[in-house]
């Protein structure tokens, strides 16, 4: 729950800098990944218009003309054949702690607001850090979705397409380890797939708002991607096997694991104090304890949007 004034922002879980210089991204293969109920057909037209077919791309992937597509297969399209969309960037909107980028030379680079990243570029957040990114568009009139990464987490911007003629968008990241959430525009108008990839399974995202989460392996436990959906609806594709996550739910995929089925998210806690509104030099945040709890997110930002975000903190208690 984010409530405004105090700008203080609790979840329940489940369990200044140089700018880095932007660099043309035209070359880059692309990649469109499959969910149940997608039209494959109309997603290819719209990113290579007439220059290939959807069995050209079936061909280029080593399958049959119209062959069926496991949902959370990748499928790549040669950057020749892009011809309808063209490469997009991320604005970095704000930074605490440190945060760098690694381009694809392997140099890193400190960031601050106002650098931009592109296609390749990869963003790491240390113990300390977190960032808020704006994935933009070619036009500055076409909405935003925003991209908030948390601490210790790496991320990869494999790549960001965007048809500015449509408002529509094919975004694809890679999430190393660490955690992310994803709040996409509004707009009913612009046309957007969003495809977060972990090493276990593959989000994809139609519009919505989600934290995705890679749990490292321990005390005999797998690798696991876990996925929270806080608006709209997420396909959750692992192993061949898919789930959509609708919103107030959350699902895990372990290694070598499909989906699991769906649990509720606990519901977010009732501040106590301090009230709405007020302004103190000193004051201590109390929320109602929720049954099932194992850990509570505290969110301290300027901002009643949380893009500004000055303090994360995990509290086992209320």
């Amino acid at each position: 729950m984010r409530t405004a004034l105090t700008s203080l922002g609790l979840i329940v879980l489940l369990a200044a800098a140089p700018a880095v210089a932007e660099e043309a991204a035209a070359d880059r293969d692309a990649q469109v990944v499959v969910h149940g109920g997608d039209d494959l057909a109309e997603m290819i037209a719209r990113i290579c218009g007439a220059q290939a077919t959807l069995d050209d791309v079936l061909a280029h992937n080593g399958l049959d003309a119209g062959a069926a597509v496991p949902p959370g297969t990748a499928l790549t399209i040669p950057a020749a054949w892009i011809v309808s969309m063209t490469p997009g960037s991320a604005e970095v909107l704000f930074v605490v702690g440190q945060v760098t980028a690694r381009r694809g030379d392997g140099t890193e680079l400190p960031l601050g607001a106002g650098a931009r990243l592109v296609p390749g570029d990869v963003l790491v957040t240390g113990a300390d850090g977190a960032a808020n990114l704006r994935l933009l568009r070619a036009s500055e009139s076409l909405d935003h979705d925003h991209l908030l990464v948390e601490a210790d987490t790496e991320v990869i911007l494999e790549q960001i397409l965007v048809a500015e003629d449509e408002g529509s968008r094919n975004i694809f990241l890679r999430l190393l380890h660490g955690a992310l959430e994803i709040v996409t525009s509004r707009s009913g108008a612009s046309r957007k797939e969003i495809e977060v990839e972990t090493p276990t399974a593959i989000g994809g995202v139609r519009g919505t708002e989600f934290r995705l989460t890679v749990e490292p392996a321990g005390d005999g436990a797998p690798v696991a991607t876990r996925l929270e959906t806080l608006e709209g609806s997420v396909a959750l594709a692992a192993e061949g096997d898919e789930r959509a996550v609708g919103a107030g739910f959350g699902s895990r995929a372990a290694e070598g694991a499909g989906p699991t089925e769906l649990h509720p998210l606990p519901p977010a806690p009732a501040p106590l104090s301090p009230a709405d509104g007020v302004v103190l030099e000193a004051f201590e945040f109390r929320w109602e304890a929720v049954d099932g709890a194992a850990s509570y997110v505290l969110e301290i930002a300027e901002d009643e949007t949380f893009i500004r975000r000055h303090l994360v903190v995990e509290v086992d208690a209320p």
